[in-house]
């Protein structure tokens, strides 16, 4: 009887973290099949549209692993650089360059904004260059020494510090996110996520009000880091029958990957591009090759999905990106290397 009850009695604490552990999360059902098509040739749609200078080396552009959009201009993070275009899409300049100064990057691996700086950290030489949106050097910050659990990449919160992913340590358990102080050492771990691979899929934070948002393109939850650092799941996307399987969980990124490059047709993953504001969370992800938008309302609690279309079938969504609740689509034409960027109204 001691032993039966003694079961039980762990049943119902597993039960009870389960529980805990979704309680207030909230649901967000994707429909893939119920998306709303807009063609980028539909005049009532595009507010405009602009070309994105390609004539040199210099602003060539390939992948683009992120896009700033400013007041007065855009900055493509592309093929290991930062681009910046005027608002009418000519080049003006790259911000810092490749090499060996106390101002260059020998290798970019990721780059954020605070504020009107911008920070560009490479990992290669231990060092993070800190450069106004004007291309104007501000200083260098030397991270030599800084190992225990160095991170891939930052967000600042109020009290100054920064949240951040970890970099994997190739050991079972390795912390994902952790906090940093000011001069960027590890001060501890935040929640119980731990990594399963390097595989740097794009800078996954975003920060709403007091909480940092935070998720992994691999993985159907979106979650939120508050003022205590406690880690919690806020959201979790449900794409219905395109879900990937629930032992997903327990297989590192790299089984992930090749799984759904087996049968493009079958998943939709990598979330991405996120944005929440008071009355939208908004997110990108891919299906069948595709880049697609979602757009949660979280006052009717009702979600849409676009896919953007043109006639040319050489191109292709490389990017979707948000800035003061206007939404940017960036069109590739596979070609000729061309890019456009369209400012579009839902």
């Amino acid at each position: 009887m001691g032993k039966e009850l003694f079961f039980l009695m762990i049943i119902s604490v597993l039960f009870s973290c389960k529980s805990n552990k979704f309680e207030s999360s909230i649901p967000i059902i994707i429909d893939i099949d119920k998306a709303n098509i807009v063609s980028l040739e539909d005049k009532s749609q595009i507010i405009s549209v602009i070309n994105i200078e390609q004539s040199n080396k210099d602003c060539l552009m390939g992948l683009i692993k992120n896009l700033y959009i400013l007041d007065s201009a855009y900055i493509f993070f592309s093929l290991k650089k930062l681009i910046k275009f005027d608002k009418s899409g000519e080049f003006l300049y790259n911000i810092s360059r490749k090499g060996r100064a106390s101002n260059e990057y020998v290798d970019l691996w990721e780059s954020w904004i605070e504020g009107d700086t911008l920070y560009i950290y490479d990992m290669n030489s231990d060092k993070i260059l800190l450069y106004s949106v004007s291309n104007d050097f501000i200083r260098s910050i030397n991270l030599s020494g800084y190992r225990k659990n160095h991170f891939q990449y930052l967000i600042p919160v109020n009290s100054g510090e920064y949240v951040g992913k970890v970099v994997y340590n190739n050991k079972n358990g390795c912390p994902e996110l952790a906090l940093y102080d000011k001069a960027f050492n590890y001060i501890k771990r935040i929640g119980d996520l731990s990594l399963t691979s390097g595989i740097n899929l794009g800078y996954a934070f975003e920060k709403f009000k007091d909480e940092i948002i935070y998720w992994r393109p691999l993985e159907n939850y979106i979650y939120s880091i508050d003022n205590n650092y406690s880690l919690k799941i806020k959201y979790i996307i449900n794409f219905l029958n395109k879900n990937l399987p629930d032992y997903f969980k327990y297989r590192d990124d790299y089984d992930r990957i090749d799984m759904i490059n087996r049968d493009i047709t079958k998943y939709a993953s990598v979330i991405n591009d996120l944005k929440e504001t008071d009355n939208n969370l908004m997110f990108t992800f891919l299906f069948n090759t595709q880049k697609y938008l979602s757009i949660y309302n979280k006052k009717n609690k009702s979600g849409s999905v676009v896919l953007f279309k043109s006639k040319n079938k050489d191109s292709k969504i490389s990017a979707i990106k948000y800035f003061k609740e206007n939404i940017f689509a960036v069109l590739e034409d596979k070609n000729d290397d061309n890019f456009s960027l369209y400012l579009v109204s839902l």
